[in-house]
């Protein structure tokens, strides 16, 4: 059995205001700027295509200038960003796709970490609306 993580949006439905500001500390520097006014933007909505499947997915400004600016530039994981941000984002980024203990540690700097990770998410306790699942 293969125990795979990804981020439950559920889990955000009842903080949005909590995600959104979370989410926006994502942006590196230009982004942010560019999007100051962030009011006039949270409608704007960009189409993604996902290059393995073909799906289209909508998301908004900022997911987007994440997804496709920020994470892939250096901007992304910043030193002493925390374990569970790092993995938040890189799970993000990603268009949640799942991923392993291993994966994640290896997409976060961390290859050695793995078990720290695991350990992390097996008390039950939901971080930044990480869960896990059998695949």
């Amino acid at each position: 059995m293969n125990t795979v993580y990804e981020i439950n949006f559920d889990w955000w439905s009842t903080r949005i205001d909590e995600y959104e500001n979370y989410v926006w500390d994502f942006l590196c520097d230009q982004h942010r700027q560019e999007l100051v006014n962030f009011e006039s933007c949270r409608d704007t909505v960009f189409d993604l295509i996902d290059v393995n499947t073909g799906l289209v997915s909508s998301v908004g400004a900022v997911e987007y200038y994440i997804r496709m600016h920020c994470f892939d530039s250096n901007c992304s994981i910043k030193t002493g960003m925390t374990m569970i941000d790092s993995m938040f984002l890189v799970l993000f980024a990603n268009g949640n796709t799942p991923m392993t203990v291993k994966q994640l540690a290896a997409q976060i700097g961390r290859d050695t970490q793995s078990k720290t990770i695991s350990r992390m998410f097996s008390g039950g306790k939901i971080h930044k609306g990480i869960t896990s699942r059998s695949k």
